[in-house]
């Protein structure tokens, strides 16, 4: 496949796709419930990594020497 052959199946898709090449249709696109809970667990994540870094610093702070 050449390349305007290629350039022409990606223009046909959006002609005859659900959505359009503009942001009004992108802004009618409900954003899926999988994508939210997904970013709330990985802030989740970074939360409790840096949270044991702290400790492990503090732990190492206090430390006997």
């Amino acid at each position: 496949m050449t390349v305007n052959e290629y350039l022409k199946q990606i223009d046909n898709v959006i002609a005859n796709g659900k959505y359009k090449d503009n942001w009004q249709s992108l802004a009618n696109h409900k954003t899926p419930d999988w994508y939210y809970k997904g970013k709330l667990k990985a802030f989740r994540e970074e939360k409790e990594r840096r949270e044991i870094e702290e400790l492990n610093r503090l732990a190492q702070e206090t430390e006997v020497k």
